[in-house]
């Protein structure tokens, strides 16, 4: 194997792990958010298109509700690149509450 394909492999590996780690602390910390407020909640990691993914999961889990967070991009680059929480409202058979942004 070609050594500089072993440290692209290995800076891969590395940014993989960290990223997963990360994702870990992020999904307890909101875990125990929801604990806190007594939600009846499940929470879950899939790997595919973000808006396929969770309209799927939704129906796959039978949720009552999906609550989702928006970058607040503008109406430009939104309808250029598109975006997770306008796919689901349009995909979604379950309510879509979109959350934008804390104003800080």
């Amino acid at each position: 194997m070609h050594p500089h394909g072993m440290a692209f492999r290995d800076s891969y590996m590395s940014w993989v792990d960290k990223s997963q780690s990360e994702s870990k602390k992020m999904m307890e910390s909101f875990a125990d958010k929801c604990r806190d407020q007594k939600y009846n909640f499940k929470l879950v990691t899939e790997v595919g298109k973000a808006g396929e993914v969770i309209c799927h999961t939704a129906d796959k889990e039978k949720a009552d509700h999906i609550v989702m967070g928006t970058r607040g991009l503008g109406t430009v680059r939104r309808t250029l690149l598109g975006s997770v929480s306008d796919y689901c409202l349009h995909h979604s058979s379950v309510p879509i509450s979109v959350v934008p942004p804390c104003q800080q």
